[in-house]
């Protein structure tokens, strides 16, 4: 009887993601309640992509805390630029940097 090889398990690199979250959630007031579940999300590192109001991709980024950085962009010069997000909460074993690498090419 032959043996069957064992497939080695791969690290998860992205635990979850959150897609089509418009900018109204975080300009209103939902806002708080948005930025406390981000607070409370066990990843907090992660990527995450802008979309224009056409839905084309403005920005794509890397943040180690998302809340904060979220933050920023709705006060930086990218404010007025994006109408929705994409999120993707990263593990710890992933790398960021070269997640956000593929991410934007």
């Amino acid at each position: 009887m032959a043996k069957k090889k064992k497939k080695k398990a791969l690290a998860q690199l992205v635990k979850s993601h959150l897609k089509g979250i418009k900018r109204a959630v975080l300009d209103g007031d939902k806002r708080p309640a948005f930025l406390e579940f981000l607070k409370q999300s066990d990843e907090k590192r992660g990527l995450y992509a802008l979309y224009d109001k056409k839905g084309r991709l403005y920005y794509a980024g890397k943040a180690l805390d998302l809340r904060r950085r979220l933050d920023q962009h709705l006060k930086d010069r990218h404010a007025e630029s994006w109408d929705q997000m994409t999120l993707f909460f990263l593990s710890k074993n992933a790398n960021v940097s070269e997640l956000e690498g593929l991410l934007i090419a």
